[in-house]
């Protein structure tokens, strides 16, 4: 039998722990978490699955996970964000894989599925749902970058396939405010990790047009109307986020050329 260390960082997620490791239940071997010095109940939800919690600065994503997965005891980690929870496929589909073993393989991806405001979406800017992300990897060959946005594990030369059967299922945001406080946010950190040929190339003219592409990408072409009032917020967002992330890395070009 594999065993499977489950990995998760957390800041201030006491909306949804409870969930994601109760969703554990039953197939993690270990659970590990890194916290961000938390302020509300997370760390005491944290304890009553796991003693393996431990408070870290935080960097980037990445880099907290790599975090976690250094303290894991088994090779195999499964890596899980604080508002994610397994369903019970994917609860079962992981327990045969641990009876079967990964062959060769060093990595295996699962179907991520997106949820805003209690309903399971076709779209969350700038990612279809569900859509198929790389969790269950041998840390000793994978392991995250340190992107300031759009982390991603890396290393792997041996992905299995297909995916695994199962729904990660991701509760994102818990309220329209907290939909748009994370829209500022992410569009900061977008522009401040641009490099600097993206930020040379910004201008006037990508901030007004770049985000009615995005509408109409993610939108309509993507099926977000479909999704009623949270796909026509999730509209909204995506035209916010693109004109925000263009608008700040057109800023930052004015800053660095001295206010010309």
């Amino acid at each position: 039998m594999t065993p499977i260390s489950f990995c998760c960082v957390t800041f201030n997620a006491e909306r949804t722990l409870n969930t994601t490791l109760a969703s554990l239940a039953g197939v993690a071997d270990e659970i590990i978490i890194v916290d961000s010095f938390s302020t509300d109940a997370t760390m005491e939800i944290a304890r009553r699955y796991t003693s393996k919690v431990v408070q870290e600065p935080y960097l980037y994503h990445g880099t907290q996970m790599n975090k976690a997965t250094a303290l894991a005891t088994h090779d195999w980690v499964f890596c899980i964000d604080a508002d994610e929870s397994l369903d019970e496929e994917l609860v079962k589909t992981l327990k045969e894989w641990k009876e079967k073993g990964p062959g060769d393989r060093d990595s295996f991806r699962v179907w991520r599925e997106w949820l805003f405001l209690g309903r399971s979406l076709h779209a969350f800017y700038p990612v279809s749902s569900p859509d198929r992300i790389i969790r269950l990897y041998n840390r000793q060959l994978v392991r995250f970058n340190d992107r300031p946005v759009d982390d991603k594990p890396e290393g792997q030369k041996k992905i299995g396939k297909p995916p695994l059967a199962g729904l990660l299922k991701h509760d994102t945001t818990g309220s329209i405010h907290d939909l748009f406080a994370k829209c500022n946010h992410y569009s900061s950190r977008a522009a401040r990790g641009a490099g600097p040929e993206a930020v040379a190339d910004s201008s006037l003219g990508k901030v007004v047009l770049r985000p009615w592409g995005a509408v109409a990408k993610w939108y309509l072409l993507k099926q977000g109307y479909k999704d009623g009032f949270p796909g026509l917020l999730l509209g909204v967002y995506a035209f916010l986020y693109t004109f925000l992330k263009y608008a700040k890395m057109y800023e930052r070009k004015i800053n660095e050329q001295g206010g010309k």
